[in-house]
């Protein structure tokens, strides 16, 4: 049977013999735009400008269109589009090769590499990917040490292999945006940085280019607290099948007119929503992220037990407005902000808050394999929130190897979990 949607059709050519040249051509990327304005199979406006976003940006790596850098996931991408480059998070490429049934073969690569398995398959799954030849090769790579020490030592392996330079920002896992010291600290890095990305792109950013990208940020910011704003209402009127597709804007979004059109969208498209009957009877919080193999556990989830994902952790918005006369300050602000990186205490405050905020019943938190940073707190967040009366599911798995995840034993442990949830209510 022929593929009937956008997804399959996409699958079909990056998966196949020539899918390496594919990404690599501009005609696909105007095929894949003919097919996008065709395809019937987006129920929000918002999913439809997201995809566009990613082809476009895919094809500005993949072709040389814009020079490319690579950036870990909590870099602040504002720098990179001041500078006029691409931002490309193989994070994000291997969720998406996960999706498309190719992250085995990745991994595969990576540990005829000598990839350990204890890494977080985020990274083995990237590597395997620059090994097998489908991720694009970067002139540059800007890394942060905040959340994830991963990343860092991914991008010095690459580095190597690729003959690019790297810079990696060191974040005080101690310090707090209110810590002047650490703010200046981080700020002068972000300034070496930002060298490197005009040597990169011979091209000299000026005090208005830095303007420009962190108004659109901010810009971006604005509608996002208006989506998570109405993210509380009840029902919820957006599901999490659809709400974690945003978090790849929070990697590669901020400082992209892409972005905020998306988020300015996604606002009309939720409003669109509300009120409208779903049947929902528990509210969930999800920390961390999802599993991005095939599987049914969010549809098991959310249109069989009667839960919804009300709110995930990663799509907080954390932060306060940028200063566009301060930039390299405010986002060295940003980054020593995160409620994830530092202290367990800072992010089980943000938790009780987010349950708070979105009147949440339970939380889930997915351990994804090989993630110090949020599976190394779990019993401690357990503890946590048994005093403040939150129930609490860790839920081990993996969100890139399918092979480490058992999906019956999942969908057994968040049925019981849910049954507690009604036991409490009556």
């Amino acid at each position: 049977m022929a593929p009937r949607t956008f997804g399959d059709l996409i699958k079909t050519g990056l998966m196949g013999p020539v899918g390496k040249r594919l990404l690599r051509a501009r005609a696909s990327y105007a095929v894949a735009r003919y097919l996008l304005n065709r395809a019937s199979g987006f129920d929000m406006e918002s999913a439809k400008l997201m995809t566009r976003f990613a082809i476009d940006e895919s094809e500005k790596a993949y072709t040389g269109k814009r020079l490319g850098v690579w950036t870990t996931a909590f870099f602040p991408t504002e720098l990179v589009y001041a500078a006029g480059l691409t931002p490309f998070s193989p994070e994000v490429s291997s969720a998406v090769a996960a999706s498309l049934g190719a992250a085995s073969k990745f991994l595969s690569a990576a540990d005829a590499q000598w990839y350990s398995t204890d890494l977080c398959s985020f990274h083995r799954a990237a590597a395997g990917g620059l090994i097998e030849g489908f991720l694009p090769k970067p002139r540059a790579f800007l890394a942060s040490h905040h959340l994830c020490d991963g990343g860092p030592f991914l991008f010095r392996n690459a580095a190597n292999v690729v003959g690019a330079p790297l810079y990696v920002v060191d974040v005080p896992p101690t310090a707090g945006p209110s810590d002047s010291e650490a703010v200046i600290y981080v700020a002068s890095q972000l300034k070496e940085a930002l060298a490197l990305l005009e040597h990169v792109s011979n091209k000299r950013v000026t005090p208005e280019d830095l303007k420009a990208t962190v108004r659109l940020s901010n810009e971006c910011r604005h509608f996002m607290v208006q989506v998570n704003e109405l993210r509380r209402r009840r029902p919820s009127p957006l599901t999490g099948v659809h709400a974690f597709s945003y978090i790849y804007l929070t990697f590669c979004g901020p400082g992209s007119k892409g972005a905020v059109d998306v988020y300015k969208a996604l606002v009309r498209d939720i409003e669109h929503r509300i009120a409208v009957p779903d049947g929902e009877r528990y509210r969930l919080l999800w920390l961390h992220l999802r599993p991005y193999f095939p599987n049914t556990i969010l549809h098991h989830l959310e249109k069989d037990l009667g839960a919804v994902v009300a709110f995930e952790e990663l799509n907080e918005v954390y932060w306060e407005p940028l200063d566009e006369d301060r930039p390299l300050e405010s986002l060295a602000a940003k980054m020593l902000s995160h409620p994830g990186y530092g202290p367990v205490e800072r992010r089980i405050r943000a938790i009780i808050r987010m349950v708070e905020r979105y009147h949440i019943d339970g939380v889930i938190n997915f351990g994804n394999w090989g993630c110090r940073q949020s599976t190394g707190s779990a019993y401690m967040l357990k503890e946590a929130l048994r005093e403040e009366g939150i129930p609490y599911l860790v839920l081990d798995g993996d969100c890139i190897n399918g092979d480490n995840f058992s999906e019956g034993q999942a969908l057994t442990r968040i049925e019981g979990f849910l049954e507690m949830l009604s036991e409490r209510a009556s």
